[in-house]
């Protein structure tokens, strides 16, 4: 039996004889959901980090070096994840391979741009400034948990993630290339669910690394019987 199976067994003994808040069951999807709920909003906010907020995130340089197209994005800033919940945990508990889709109803990344390639059938080189705003957004964490055991008791935090994404409502670009801005607005616009498949990873990728950098600090600093909880 795992560590961290062993210690749900252990608790969920203690607390049916003892208490109103009663540990999550790992093969519960909705109890681990409805306390990703909870906590989310402690992660965003700072709160028991004594750091500032998860929304906005801000990124100096990313860098997209992608098959048909190599861009720059500097200054960059991502806000939004506010308006995010979470629409479904999964943990193993005895490997801590986890889960975690992450429905975002408005997100908007702003910066100062250089790309240069293809976008699907259009050429592009370019470089201003940028907006792009994602409505009905959908981030997937999938990857390796990890546990620790502070003070006797046991924390389990993300070891890495893959990231997926899936923008099931409308993306909108607004480039601001002085010479060339219309033509790649027209077309950017015109096929936004093409161009954000092409552009999407490398941005997201490391602003969820920061993210995630956060979420880690808040499932350090608690026990994991006071996150995944519910009340009975």
């Amino acid at each position: 039996m795992s560590l961290v199976r062993l210690f749900i067994f252990a608790v969920l003994c203690y607390q049916n004889a003892s208490s109103k808040r009663v540990l999550c069951d790992f093969d519960n999807t909705d109890c681990l959901t409805n306390a990703s709920i909870r906590a989310y909003n402690e992660i965003l906010s700072g709160e028991r980090r004594g750091k500032p907020s998860s929304d906005p995130l801000y990124e100096e340089l990313i860098i997209g070096d992608l098959p048909t197209v190599y861009y720059k994005l500097y200054d960059a800033k991502l806000s939004g994840l506010r308006n995010c919940l979470p629409e479904l945990t999964k943990i193993d508990p005895k490997t801590l391979d986890y889960e975690y889709y992450l429905g975002c109803k408005h997100l908007i990344l702003e910066g100062k741009y250089e790309i240069n390639g293809t976008l699907g059938s259009m050429p592009v080189n370019s470089k201003g400034d940028v907006k792009a705003e994602a409505y009905d957004y959908l981030l997937i964490f999938k990857g390796e948990g990890e546990s620790l055991v502070n003070d006797g008791q046991i924390s389990i935090f993300i070891k890495n993630f893959q990231l997926d994404i899936e923008a099931r409502g409308k993306v909108v670009y607004d480039f601001s290339d002085t010479e060339k801005s219309a033509e790649l607005n027209k077309f950017a616009n015109e096929h936004s669910k093409e161009v954000n498949k092409i552009l999407r990873l490398p941005v997201m990728t490391k602003f969820m690394e920061s993210f995630v950098k956060n979420v880690n600090v808040y499932l350090k600093s608690l026990p994991m019987d006071q996150i995944f909880t519910y009340d009975v």
